[in-house]
């Protein structure tokens, strides 16, 4: 799952790049777009791979055991 995030936040960049400069054209530079990605786990372009997956692997580990609660 970390790697999907991963993966998103490179598409996303990449998205930006080629949309902006379409936007402006479409806007007559009045507006900047900007594309956000907001997970539902609190993870950050910022965090490498290993540091998403710790995320990933505590937040999965309180909802099993939640469930095992019930």
């Amino acid at each position: 799952m970390a790697k999907i995030f991963e993966r998103r936040y490179q598409f996303l960049l990449k998205l930006q790049q080629w949309a902006e400069p379409i936007h402006s054209g479409i806007s007559r530079n009045l507006e900047v777009l900007k594309i956000q990605y907001k997970p539902s786990l609190d993870v950050s372009e910022s965090m490498d791979l290993t540091k998403m997956i710790e995320v990933y692997t505590e937040k999965f580990d309180k909802i099993k055991n939640n469930l095992a609660e019930k």
